[in-house]
């Protein structure tokens, strides 16, 4: 069956499984960079959550198998699945929200769109909007923060700042030479370095913004006494790569856009940005890698707070 009627039939026997409490309709998502898909909304009566799962997965994996009831009860392991967060995570004062709000980093430009109704804050040329953790565990779980909840919680997007950027302090973060995770895929000699590392969250969701976390960003520059180029693999993790004067923001760039626009490589969803970023660790500081090829000097946006915050050079851009 085509996709229209997929859908249909699909929500008739979630309607039959679930009961007239519970209402049932189609919805359009907004990811990053302005991705819009269809979804299936499942609103339990009396409940202020609702769960809402993309139909493009579910009707690729129809297409494949032919079997409707598969897609129905990956549905409703999804929807029951909703128990497993605690409830008072779903609307919270702010003191119970607060452990459990991140920041997260996206494209800015052509993202209008995906950042409207919610506080952002421009960091170089991307964006940081708020999530709210529900569940990491095995997997990570999170709410967007629209300014819905910011309101509920009395708060504005200083704050929200303020507060994830004090809760990624204690985030776990890792740093690992791309040969321990492709370790055929990289052939060096015994005992070497295959001179590019991967950043990121313990879980890799969403964890470019593990870039953030200058002292690690420090620690790792320290062991070869150099600087380093950040590039932004994805949304999920950055790559590193010493300055040890054989590469250039320039070609590195080049790199990164290609892989950026290959659909084979990279979802469009998934893309952070394509531009390159450099750590100075004399500095402390991050700046875009273009300005140290283009003009040989310090152009580094400056924090108009004390030298000692971590706010990695933050723009107003406060939405």
């Amino acid at each position: 069956m085509n996709y229209e009627v997929y859908k249909e039939c699909l929500k008739g026997n979630l309607q039959i499984q679930l009961g007239e409490t519970v209402q049932i309709s189609f919805t359009e998502l907004v990811r990053n960079n302005n991705v819009k898909k269809e979804a299936i909304m499942l609103k339990p009566e009396g409940e202020p959550a609702s769960p809402v799962i993309e139909l493009g997965v579910l009707y690729r994996d129809y297409q494949r198998t032919g079997d409707l009831e598969k897609s129905r009860n990956t549905v409703l392991s999804i929807y029951r699945g909703r128990d497993r967060v605690p409830k008072e995570k779903i609307c919270p004062r702010w003191e119970q929200a607060r452990p459990f709000i991140r920041p997260r980093l996206v494209r800015l430009e052509g993202n209008a769109d995906y950042l409207e109704g919610r506080p952002w804050r421009s960091i170089l040329d991307m964006a940081m909007v708020f999530v709210m953790i529900l569940k990491e565990e095995e997997e990570e779980i999170a709410a967007q923060v629209s300014w819905a909840y910011a309101d509920m919680w009395g708060i504005d997007a200083e704050e929200l700042y303020r507060v994830a950027m004090e809760n990624l302090k204690e985030e776990e973060i890792f740093i690992t030479d791309m040969a321990s995770v492709f370790p055929f895929g990289l052939p060096e000699r015994p005992g070497s370095s295959s001179g590019l590392h991967i950043m990121s969250t313990k879980n890799q969701v969403q964890g470019a913004r593990a870039m953030l976390r200058k002292d690690r960003l420090g620690a790792f520059a320290q062991e070869k006494g150099c600087n380093v180029f950040i590039l932004p693999s994805s949304v999920h993790e950055v790559l590193l790569i010493y300055d040890q004067g054989n590469a250039s923001a320039g070609k590195l760039g080049e790199m990164v856009r290609t892989i950026n626009n290959d659909p084979n490589s990279m979802n469009a969803e998934e893309v952070l940005s394509d531009s390159v970023y450099y750590y100075d660790r004399i500095k402390n500081e991050i700046r875009m890698a273009e300005e140290v090829d283009s003009h040989g000097q310090d152009k580094a946006l400056h924090c108009p707070a004390d030298a000692d915050c971590d706010c990695t050079c933050v723009q107003d851009g406060t939405d």
